[in-house]
């Protein structure tokens, strides 16, 4: 929906700080008056349209649609507010760990931003106080529509590790740490109509004509869907989607296209709708989106890059091509889609004049990143009704790039799985080292041929330690005694041994350990 990037963008703000990508600076009243920014911003774009300063105040126009998200980045990185929420409740915002309910509100500032810029933008475009209110009310349903999945996902994934056991293969056995991340993902796809009927304003579309008409269409063509809904945006927005997966998939109307649209077009959009099912195009992005993130994490571990601040570079660069990548993807297919509109309504019209209904004739010519502009959309139908081969061009490549799309992830998922599953017996001794069953840890080990140094000096160690010292706590002090021995090497073991049962804070020691024993080795 019309947040998600930007939330994407946000965790990604956290996650950097989560890796130390941040100033040692601790500032919520920082935090507190970057608020005040949105309205700052449309003062000063009002004041220079006053002026005449036209170009100036579309700079500041700009600047205040993006500026949830760059000031939740000054907010999380230079301001330190994972730390002040860390402080608060005592416990980290984790993402790349075990997530923790504590993320969210370290979230809390992009939405809070978010909400304002909004209200800075709806008193830019009126002055009447129910439209103001009828617009926040609208944005605010957009902003939980999309971070609604995020918001299952971490309370979903914390409930279940609290069970101690679940955690520790989770979190150490790379087989079932990618199942459980499938089964979430299955899970919120598949309750995603659910979440956004709970979150947007909508209602079952009335029953009458225009109904009657879409359920015979699709009745026609053998598509199958839960619900026809109508989306009330406070007529802020003229779009369509369909939502969800199978049987359970839904189709919203937005109450401005319902509006704005004659029933003939209205069935040429609600075809386009249908397109992307038939095209399975959410099958394909998830097959390329696939192949590309296994592609650049075997390009990471092959690079094994011992800089932080290269990785993230190499992460960040990877996010980009695929952002390219999904878009140069996402144009095309909604090309097709506009196709097949045509091919099954038989009235390419329909669909032209749809498009120029809902585009703005002030931004025709504009494009998106997901959609060719109006213009080029109006442009290619004429040309593929005219000629053919221009449509039967646009689909032979369509057709090729989803079955290479499909091969290409099934083969990405193979090779993840048998990365993931090749390591499977020394994970499970390393879960079982995290529960603290070190007899057991050492009962799988004896069957693993080659045995990782670092884990062997681990069950070497662990089996040196009575039950009564294996909690956090003992296995901390007993690596303290062999430090201040000068026994680094039993140290580093301890220590590490401590951290896989849950002692927080040792990330730096022991890294700093394993340093000097690797230059004392040299």
């Amino acid at each position: 929906m019309g947040y998600l990037l930007h939330i994407v963008l946000a965790l990604a703000a956290l996650g950097a700080a989560e890796e130390g990508f941040t100033t040692a600076v601790e500032a919520p009243y920082g935090v507190l008056a970057l608020a005040l920014v949105p309205h700052v911003l449309a003062w000063g774009a009002r004041w220079l349209v006053l002026h005449g300063r036209f170009r100036a105040a579309e700079v500041a126009y700009r600047a205040l649609s993006s500026s949830a998200i760059l000031l939740h980045v000054v907010a999380t990185l230079a301001f330190g507010w994972p730390s002040t929420v860390e402080r608060w409740l005592g416990v980290a915002p984790t993402l790349l760990g075990w997530p923790h309910p504590s993320a969210l509100l370290a979230l809390a500032p992009f939405f809070v931003y978010a909400l304002l810029a909004s209200d800075a933008k709806a008193r830019l475009s009126d002055t009447r106080a129910d439209e103001i209110a009828r617009t926040r009310s609208f944005h605010a349903r957009l902003l939980a529509s999309s971070f609604a999945p995020f918001a299952v996902f971490v309370v979903a994934t914390w409930a279940i590790g609290l069970d101690r056991n679940v955690r520790a293969n989770v979190e150490h056995v790379a087989v079932w740490g990618g199942a459980f991340a499938l089964a979430l993902l299955l899970v919120t796809v598949a309750i995603l109509p659910w979440l956004l009927r709970a979150t947007l304003d909508t209602s079952p579309l009335p029953a009458g004509r225009t109904r009657v008409l879409l359920e015979t269409f699709a009745t026609a063509i053998r598509f199958r869907c839960s619900a026809l809904v109508q989306w009330n945006t406070g007529l802020q927005m003229a779009n369509a989607a369909v939502v969800g997966i199978g049987r359970g998939r839904v189709v919203l109307f937005s109450d401005l296209l319902l509006a704005q649209l004659p029933e003939r077009e209205l069935l040429a959009v609600f075809a386009h709708e249908i397109g992307h099912v038939v095209k399975h195009h959410v099958i394909v992005f998830a097959a390329w989106s696939t192949t590309f993130f296994v592609a650049v994490d075997l390009v990471l571990v092959q690079l094994a890059l011992s800089n932080e601040w290269i990785e993230f570079a190499v992460l960040v660069a990877g996010l980009g091509l695929w952002y390219l990548g999904f878009g140069l993807l996402s144009r095309r297919t909604e090309l097709e889609a506009d196709l097949y509109s045509v091919g099954v309504t038989r009235d390419v019209e329909a669909m032209v004049a749809a498009l120029e209904r809902v585009g703005s004739p002030h931004t025709r010519a504009l494009g998106s990143w997901r959609h060719f502009s109006t213009e080029k959309r109006v442009e290619f139908l004429r040309r593929a009704t005219s000629e053919p081969e221009v449509a039967a061009r646009l689909q032979r490549r369509m057709k090729r790039l989803a079955r290479i799309g499909l091969a290409l992830g099934c083969l990405s998922l193979c090779v993840e799985a048998w990365n993931l599953g090749r390591s499977y017996a020394e994970d499970r001794a390393v879960a079982e080292l995290a529960l603290g069953r070190y007899e057991r840890a050492a009962e799988i080990a004896a069957g693993v041929e080659g045995l990782d140094e670092e884990l062997a000096a681990l069950l070497r160690r662990s089996a040196t330690i009575t039950p009564a010292q294996r909690t956090p706590e003992a296995l901390v002090a007993s690596g303290e005694r062999a430090i201040a021995a000068a026994d680094l090497r039993a140290g580093l073991e301890y220590l590490a041994l401590a951290r896989l049962r849950g002692a927080e804070g040792l990330e730096d020691v022991i890294e700093e350990l394993d340093e000097r024993l690797r230059t004392a080795s040299r």
